[in-house]
């Protein structure tokens, strides 16, 4: 008996994540579940800005403001303390874990020793609409420099993510989206597979 569910959202920087997730929270919550969304990338900026005189969250900032993938312990250390702090929702949401693969098969041992449901979703767009984007966005960060190094990081760590996430049938269910359209049409997409379970784009 699954006690609940956790999703993992992968995608390009710039490929809608952080807007899905929040809009798919939603549309659990109207369905009257309980949801918790987990983002690695806020809570690393909200712990460089509260602890911007500490050494090693100067180092961090250095590292994302580069586009680098920062050290596997600090997506680890967001997720152990969100989940020992605030007891589970019905459904979590996660965007930014598991793009490194010890970093992913700590996260589904986590859920699985939990006994909660795991689903991945790959929000799928190609790298030229990802840089269109993130150059539209104008993020502080979104220089051209920095984001050539996240897209280059996020493809040569996560590719062998989702290449085990498609193989371990067992344990995940996974979902490759068509990332391209409007907000809407990307989120009828994600909820006709993961809520009204139809077959994924």
């Amino acid at each position: 008996m699954m006690r609940g569910r956790a999703i993992i959202v992968f995608g390009l920087p710039g490929s809608g994540k952080r807007t899905q997730v929040a809009n798919l929270c939603v549309a659990v919550e109207e369905r009257g579940q309980t949801c918790q969304v987990i983002e690695v990338g806020r809570c690393l900026r909200a712990i460089t800005a509260t602890q911007h005189s500490s050494f090693v969250a100067e180092s961090l900032a250095e590292v994302m403001s580069e586009g680098r993938l920062v050290p596997e312990i600090f997506p680890l250390y967001v997720l152990a303390k969100e989940v020992i702090e605030t007891p589970l929702a019905d459904v979590v949401i996660m965007d930014g874990f598991g793009r490194r693969l010890p970093e992913l098969k700590m996260v589904l041992r986590l859920f699985g020793m939990v006994k909660y449901q795991i689903d991945a979703v790959l929000l799928d767009i190609s790298t030229d609409e990802a840089r269109k984007r993130l150059f539209d966005r104008g993020r502080e960060d979104d220089v051209p420099e920095a984001i050539t190094q996240r897209i280059c990081a996020y493809q040569g760590s996560t590719k062998v993510s989702l290449r085990y996430l498609r193989r371990n049938t067992e344990q995940v269910s996974f979902y490759k989206i068509d990332g391209v359209g409007t907000v809407d049409e990307v989120h009828q997409r994600l909820i006709d597979c993961l809520i009204k379970n139809k077959t994924p784009y």
